[in-house]
């Protein structure tokens, strides 16, 4: 069974439930329904968004808010991988050898150290490091 690291881009479509998009919703049903990780990058992500829009849209920094809150609130679901020094140092080694940004390369290495398949729409991101990739956008039945 494969096991998935969601991206910061994936959590934020399936966050619109319905409203996401249709290939989406099936792969999370088929796919990984029944449990994902999520790295702290991706709720340091979530969080600077919300700081960022807060004073200037703050119905929607409420509902980031609110959407980070239940994240932390479902550890029967999310299961939060923090970095660690060896997460540290192959990030480090992947934006030294193929230019990854510096969230995007402590994403990738936690998706290796953890032997998870990272899902995201931005494969180019993340295809030189070698890390298992899935694009939910293009699944299909």
């Amino acid at each position: 069974m494969t096991r998935y690291l969601l991206d910061t881009v994936t959590l934020s479509e399936l966050r619109k439930t319905t409203k996401a998009a249709a290939p989406v919703l099936r792969w999370q049903y088929a796919a990984q329904g029944r449990q994902a990780s999520v790295s702290v990058i991706t709720m340091n992500e979530i969080w600077y968004g919300y700081r960022k829009v807060a004073e200037r849209d703050p119905a929607f920094a409420r509902r980031l808010e609110i959407w980070y809150g239940e994240i932390l609130a479902s550890p029967d679901f999310y299961t939060l991988l923090p970095v660690s020094l060896a997460i540290a140092k192959l990030a480090a080694d992947y934006r030294a050898n193929h230019g990854c940004s510096h969230n995007d390369s402590l994403i990738a290495a936690t998706a290796n150290i953890h032997n998870l398949t990272l899902a995201t729409r931005n494969i180019a991101d993340f295809q030189a490091t070698g890390i298992q990739l899935v694009n939910p956008w293009e699944y299909s039945l």
